[in-house]
């Protein structure tokens, strides 16, 4: 999986440790792990201007899935969901967990209009 990496770069180092914490701390009935940027700093010790590269390497390489979901701080904010793709690839919003997706946004739609 990591064999192209030349673990020359920043970037690529963490990347490697982004995917291990996502693995370490993954919900295992949905396969998704959702993390704020401060808990991944914390949780990794990844410098937060990293992030988005390291997240990069690992969207564009095809080893994780960011999704979009509401999020808990307002109804109109949203927050990135992380998915692992080849560690149960079956595990994902489609097979798992869609109705609650669903029923929340039928509950926005109806606190809207």
């Amino acid at each position: 999986m990591f064999k192209d990496f030349t673990l020359r770069k920043r970037s690529e180092l963490d990347a490697m440790k982004l995917y291990l914490l996502f693995v370490a701390r993954r919900d295992n009935e949905t396969n998704r792990v959702d993390l704020s940027y401060d808990k991944i700093t914390e949780y990794s010790g990844i410098a937060r201007q990293h992030i988005t590269s390291a997240l990069t390497i690992l969207s564009v390489n095809g080893w994780i899935v960011v999704d979009r979901q509401q999020s808990d701080l307002n109804e109109f904010a949203t927050a990135n969901s992380y998915r692992l793709r080849y560690l149960e690839p079956y595990r994902h919003a489609g097979t798992t967990g869609r109705a609650e997706i669903d029923d929340r946004t039928q509950a926005l739609r109806e606190m809207i209009s």
